[in-house]
């Protein structure tokens, strides 16, 4: 399989970070990105800490 290439202009602004009013946060990541990736919904995201900021790693794939 071919995976397309992500587009240079999500590099800048991937992710977004919303509040909830139960004030509860939900990362957003592009759909492009997502189809990449091959993340859906339900999908486990590990949060590793970088020397410039997080790293995510997919731990899981529910399918």
């Amino acid at each position: 399989m071919v995976l397309p290439k992500i587009p240079e202009k999500f590099f800048s602004k991937m992710v977004k970070v919303q509040k909830l009013p139960s004030g509860q946060l939900v990362v957003t990541i592009p759909k492009v990105l997502a189809d990449y990736e091959d993340i859906e919904k339900g999908t486990e995201l590990e949060f590793k800490k970088h020397k410039d900021g997080f790293v995510l790693k997919i731990k899981k794939v529910n399918k």
